[in-house]
């Protein structure tokens, strides 16, 4: 499994730079479709789920990602919804940051950042089955960064919610 690992990261850096962006895959039809999700939604609860032990080591904490995601979307004119808030709201709007990582043999966190919008939806053919939906995504991150360079990640974070702050705002212009 250790040299699956060190080929995989070898890979990454004859092929590229240390960091790759994700594929950006979704049509113009599509990214209308999500951006539209978006439209008349009037805050979101933010969840950032737990990041690797190891990378919170060597520098990238949740807090801090959840800090800067939290000034961004209300620089941007986003609520961001407490608990209680997201609850009485119908849509339940969600955004959700997932930093995946592991700390290989060699030194480097390989890693994949996602970014997804949650809301409740209604089914066309069953109107009064509402379900959870995700409606919107941020094209995913992957890439590799040295143990004292895990602060390059907030540079992936950063673009991935200027995407969503982007397609909200598109959404809602008045």
């Amino acid at each position: 499994m250790r040299s699956i690992s060190l080929v995989a990261v070898v890979l990454l850096l004859l092929v590229g730079p240390a960091r790759t962006a994700g594929a950006q895959g979704a049509s113009d039809a599509s990214l209308s479709a999500a951006a539209a999700s978006l439209q008349d939604v009037r805050g979101v609860y933010l969840a950032v789920d737990a990041v690797d032990a190891d990378l919170e080591r060597d520098g990238l904490y949740r807090s801090a990602i959840t800090a800067t995601a939290e000034r961004t979307l209300e620089a941007a004119g986003i609520p961001v919804l407490s608990r209680d808030e997201v609850m009485q709201n119908p849509r339940r709007p969600h955004l959700t940051i997932t930093v995946h990582s592991r700390l290989t043999g060699a030194g480097l966190h390989a890693y994949h950042l996602t970014m997804t919008f949650r809301q409740t939806v209604g089914l066309l053919h069953a109107p009064d089955t509402h379900l959870p939906a995700v409606t919107w995504t941020a094209p995913p991150r992957t890439g590799a960064v040295a143990r004292d360079q895990v602060e390059w990640l907030n540079d992936d974070l950063q673009a991935m919610l200027d995407a969503f702050v982007t397609a909200y705002q598109a959404a809602n212009t008045d």
